[in-house]
């Protein structure tokens, strides 16, 4: 028999894989920088969920806070 904090503790978890914070989409390529000389910035493949779900975005910006940060 399960303890009461174990059926807690997979009651939250299972709560917390259902919880969906601002997700537009999934990555499906990444492009970094080429050369340090060239204008090309990171980027990346999305594809869209929700109501857009099917369509892909291409070469879109990514923007972080600071380099190296996800």
């Amino acid at each position: 028999m399960e303890s009461p904090i174990e059926v807690l503790d997979a009651l939250i978890l299972k709560r917390l894989r259902e919880l969906k914070i601002l997700e537009l989409g999934v990555v499906t390529s990444v492009f970094p920088h080429s050369d340090s000389n060239d204008k090309d910035n990171y980027e990346c493949n999305l594809m869209l969920l929700g109501e857009g779900e099917g369509v892909e975005l291409r070469r879109v910006p990514i923007a972080t806070q600071h380099i190296g940060l996800t």
